[in-house]
């Protein structure tokens, strides 16, 4: 087994580019529509933003990290974004340089935002399987029906045009449930796209994935389909992800490839095998090779301590968590959270639909977290004292 590096890392293998596709990416062209936006002073952009990018361009560093690696120092942009960027049509090329840029400088530097960098919104917080590191095996949570739930396709387009209006570039749909079991998901997604969000991500367990599925998805124009998957062998899938079939899971995701490549010969969906180390038993190496024709990247994490945080013990950790500067979480009925560690809603914020997004993203109760995280005094926060943070 090849352990990551650290506790969170967002390297992958990204199985679609191969050693010499480096030339494929306009660098130079990017840099001219850089400089344009520099000299017409737009006001859309912040000009520190627009030299970030220019010298994001101007490093030849090749590396795979989509920005969240504590023991990587990133200074230009991945093989991946380049790609995407150069796929785009030139007037949203600027516009996603800047939102990449952003995404990676402005929570490592506590730099605050207007509104939410990314929105990870929960579909719903039910699930059909259960995986032993999961928040779904804590019955706190799946056994409160309070708490179980699906989000109204009327509070999502709240959720969205708020967003628009603040120029949301990113949203997962993820988080405490399976997204495909909401069943406007591939509408949620259409929407999103729609009101111009620039990156949009799902996180599915695979389960759900039908063929009529896979066309909504792609035909949505989902930005990146992640499968959650942790092995290559049988045994050890079904053993970490309960009631799932891990032959079924590999042909769900044979003919997903099959319907993209036969039906869709253009999109821009691309998939990424999202692997959670939970014991030793589980091959990084193996589960590589086998994924490899399968999808296009591949990425690894250690399992982080998230199923029932609430009684693990605390951390030494003192350092803040770049997500509070980064995106907010909001449940299926609106309730906003900072983190999905906080799967109980410790912290919560308060509810979409009583209040803006802007609002509890600038609000007190924010900003008093985001002080005690500057001040070193994390671990008077319950569960960030027992999260090692990301």
């Amino acid at each position: 087994m090849n352990p990551a590096s650290t506790l969170n890392t967002d390297f992958f293998e990204n199985r679609r580019l191969g050693a010499d596709d480096e030339d494929m990416f306009p660098r130079e062209h990017f840099a001219a529509l850089v400089t344009d936006a520099i000299r017409s002073g737009t006001a859309r952009y912040l000009v520190n933003d627009l030299r970030g990018v220019l010298n994001y361009l101007s490093a030849a560093e090749e590396h795979n990290s989509e920005g969240r690696d504590l023991s990587f120092v990133k200074q230009s942009f991945s093989r991946t974004e380049l790609r995407v960027a150069s796929q785009l049509p030139s007037n949203l090329v600027v516009s996603y340089l800047v939102y990449r840029y952003r995404f990676n400088h402005y929570p490592r530097n506590r730099v605050l935002t207007e509104f939410p960098l990314l929105l990870a919104i929960e579909p719903t917080s039910v699930c059909n399987i259960r995986c032993t590191m999961c928040f779904q095996m804590d019955p706190l949570l799946s056994k409160d029906r309070s708490q179980m739930g699906f989000m109204s396709f009327d509070l999502y387009r709240r959720i969205i045009d708020e967003g628009a209006r603040y120029d949301l570039n990113a949203v997962v749909l993820a988080s405490r449930g399976e997204p495909t079991l909401n069943k406007n998901i591939a509408p949620m997604i259409r929407y999103a796209k729609d009101a111009g969000t620039l990156d949009v991500k799902m996180n599915t367990n695979v389960t759900r994935l039908t063929p009529d599925l896979s066309r909504q998805i792609l035909d949505s124009n989902l930005d990146t389909l992640v499968f959650s998957v942790d092995a290559a062998v049988k045994e050890d899938f079904e053993r970490i992800r309960i009631g799932a079939n891990f032959d079924q899971i590999v042909e769900k995701i044979l003919t997903f490839n099959e319907i993209r490549r036969k039906e869709f010969p253009d999109s821009r969906t691309r998939t990424r095998i999202s692997m959670v180390l939970v014991d030793d038993s589980q091959d990084t190496i193996r589960a590589a090779q086998f994924w490899s024709g399968m999808v296009d990247e591949f990425a690894y994490r250690r399992a982080i301590p998230r199923l029932q945080i609430y009684s693990q013990p605390q951390r030494p950790e003192t350092r803040p968590c770049s997500l509070l500067w980064e995106r907010l979480y909001v449940w299926w009925d609106g309730t906003a959270a900072p983190c999905d560690e906080d799967y109980l809603s410790h912290l919560g914020l308060g509810k979409i639909g009583d209040v803006d997004i802007k609002d509890l993203w600038l609000g007190e109760k924010m900003q008093s977290y985001r002080s005690l995280h500057l001040q070193g005094e994390k671990n008077k926060l319950d569960p960030c004292s027992r999260c090692p943070g990301f």
